[in-house]
């Protein structure tokens, strides 16, 4: 499901990961792009494969008509708010806005290919298990550091995403930001125990299935509600990084020049213009 998330086009917006046409290019084709995925956890067999992509394509055609107004909005918003300076609340609410489209596409992209849970061989879900490993070995590295190496490389994976948004910092600036951002939390260790967790638990589920329905709200519960274990444990952390994050973004909007807003604002803004174009009456 991870793999779905990432495809949405809030986060491909939001985050600045490429141009307009990249967004478009992958909006466009998510479909194809979110079954491939599934087919590498699974390994699908055909009758899998085909009620896989007619509900992956009912689940686009659902977040085309539903959803796609409120990412333009969102966006225009942001950019309104970025012309006068990012302050705190300003991150913690598009950090909420971002989750809460999240959550609204988890719980449709559940809703309408979680049932294919029952369907599932043993020999499949070991291959679930296989690809969840594959997948996790790219956080070793990550792991092996130290605590100060963990904190440089978070931060410098942080000044790459902020420039994609403001453009390119003079070196004295992406120190400056760099050493801001390295007092930042560790997140990524309580995010990936979570994981960890929450994988553990849909396969439990996925191995108990007896019916849809009760697939499907396990699933649901597994994925988006507070109330799990290894989701109380990590939300609290979660909610104080950001917290912390914000606060960081205010006080290094004050070290901006006037032109990374501009970028910024005229980047939020290309985007939204690119959403606009991607929704059914366009």
């Amino acid at each position: 499901m991870r793999r779905a998330q990432t495809i949405a086009v809030t986060l491909v917006c939001l985050l600045g990961l490429g141009g307009c046409g990249l967004v478009e290019l992958a909006y466009d084709n998510a479909p194809g792009l979110v079954a491939g995925r599934f087919d590498d956890a699974f390994d699908v067999d055909e009758s899998q494969r085909e009620q896989l992509e007619a509900r992956l394509e009912a689940f686009f055609d659902w977040h085309r008509e539903n959803e796609l107004i409120h990412y333009e909005r969102l966006l225009r918003e942001a950019a309104t708010r970025a012309e006068d300076g990012i302050q705190a609340g300003d991150t913690l609410w598009l950090v909420g806005e971002v989750r809460a489209a999240r959550q609204r596409g988890v719980a449709r992209l559940l809703d309408e290919v979680g049932g294919l849970g029952t369907t599932l061989k043993p020999a499949q879900l070991e291959r679930l298990e296989e690809y969840f490993v594959e997948y996790s070995d790219e956080y070793d590295d990550y792991l092996e550091m130290s605590e100060q190496q963990r904190a440089i490389d978070r931060a410098q994976r942080r000044v790459r995403r902020l420039e994609r948004v403001f453009g390119d910092f003079d070196d004295y600036l992406e120190s400056r930001i760099g050493a801001r951002l390295e007092q930042l939390p560790d997140l990524w260790g309580a995010w990936l125990e979570f994981r960890q967790a929450r994988f553990a638990a849909q396969l439990a589920a996925l191995r108990q299935a007896d019916d849809t329905e009760t697939l499907k709200q396990a699933l649901q519960r597994i994925w988006l509600s507070p109330d799990t274990d290894f989701a109380r444990r990590f939300e609290p952390r979660r909610a104080a990084y950001w917290r912390e994050f914000a606060a960081a973004l205010e006080e290094i909007d004050g070290w901006l020049e006037p032109h990374h807003r501009r970028r910024a604002v005229e980047r939020l803004r290309d985007y939204a213009d690119t959403v606009a174009g991607l929704r059914p009456e366009s």
